[in-house]
Formats: C-alpha cells, sequence, structure tokens
C-alpha cells in the first residue's frame, strides 16, 4: 500500500485526477457469493486509509464486471460497496458501470444508489471487428487484420446512436456519465485510427 500511496500522491501532486480501482477481480466474477466479503473488506480498508485525501481522488469499485457477477448479484456489490465507502467519504466521488464489460447494452439492468456523488462508466470499443483485430486476448478476434474504418456517414451514425442509448438513460437517470474507455487496436490499419482522433 505504501507503493500504492507513492503513485496516488505522485499524481495528485501533479493536480491529476487519480481513480483507484479495483481491477481484474477474477475469483468475484466467478463466484460472487464466496467473494463479496472480501471485496467489502478490502473498500473498508481503503476508505479508511484514503478518507482523508483530497476529492481528486475518486473510487471505482470495479472495473467491468462479467461472467457470474452480474444483474442483480452485480447491483447488490454497487449497494454494499457505496454503503461501506460512505461510512468514511460521505462525499468522495465513486464511479460504478454496468455488468458485462461496463456494456452500454446493459445500463437499463444497472441500478445505483440514490447518491449525488455516484458517476457511471461505459466502456466502448465498436465496432469490435476493427477495434480489437489481430488482440489474441479477445478470442474470434486474433485472426482479423487489415479491416478499416472510413469514418462513412453510415459508421458515424451507428456510433453515434449507440452515444444517444447512454445519453437517454442518463437523463432519465439523472446521472453523471463519462466514457471510461475506448480505442482502437494498435494491429488496426493507422490511417483508419487516426481517423478516430
Amino acid at each position: 500500500m505504501k507503493k500504492v500511496d507513492s503513485y496516488v500522491n505522485y499524481a495528485l501532486k501533479d493536480n491529476l485526477v487519480v481513480i483507484l480501482d479495483f481491477h481484474h477481480f477474477v475469483e468475484a466474477m466467478k463466484e460472487p457469493d464466496k467473494y463479496k466479503p472480501c471485496f467489502l473488506s478490502v473498500w473498508k480498508q481503503l476508505s479508511e486509509r484514503y478518507k482523508n485525501y483530497p476529492p481528486k481522488l475518486i473510487i471505482e469499485l470495479l472495473n467491468e464486471p462479467q461472467d457470474n457477477l452480474k444483474g442483480e448479484i452485480w447491483n447488490g456489490y454497487i449497494k454494499d460497496g457505496v454503503d461501506v465507502i460512505r461510512k468514511t467519504n460521505k462525499n468522495r466521488k465513486i464511479i460504478v458501470g454496468p455488468d458485462n464489460y461496463y456494456s452500454l447494452y446493459r445500463l437499463d439492468q444497472l441500478n445505483i444508489p440514490k447518491d449525488n456523488n455516484i458517476m457511471v462508466s461505459f466502456h466502448y470499443y465498436e465496432p469490435n471487428d476493427f477495434t480489437f483485430q489481430g488482440n489474441e486476448y479477445h478470442p474470434g478476434f486474433e485472426n482479423l487484420k487489415d479491416v478499416k474504418w472510413t469514418g462513412s456517414d453510415e459508421e458515424i451514425k451507428f456510433i453515434k446512436s449507440r452515444f444517444d442509448i447512454v445519453k437517454k438513460w442518463a437523463d432519465k437517470n439523472n446521472v453523471k456519465v463519462f466514457l471510461g474507455e475506448f480505442g482502437a487496436n494498435q494491429k488496426a490499419p493507422a490511417e483508419s485510427r487516426k481517423l478516430l482522433t
């Protein structure tokens, strides 16, 4: 934790916003009932440790819940996690996101506590054939190559329609939303990646 402290302090000293998140808790995603006490215990300890840190330190409960950590089980994690954090951090910003890798298509299954300091994140990598091509960590995409994205009216309309889904959900639920991850793999054609900037 002293090493984590040093990274957090270094970033805050440079006036950066720091998101402290739980990443790759694979065990909880496979056996959520078994590992929920561990998840809550870790956040209890971290919340106590960082309770006096400035507001630019933000907490993200868990990056990309997936597998068996979904639906009402994930919503329960969120509720209980927020409750634990609020015992020592009354006003700190907390980030949560939908299950299935923070999929915008699962926003309608997300149930967040009434709390003015909760933000919802989503991750966006569509079109997947373009963004994930050649990536050995995404089965089914590792052999794709030279898939182009041209920025056509149809391609742009598709992306805008997805962001409209998020905006409508955010407006309906009166919650702030931010795009936590997006991008294209370096194996995608460079000229197409430049069009996305």
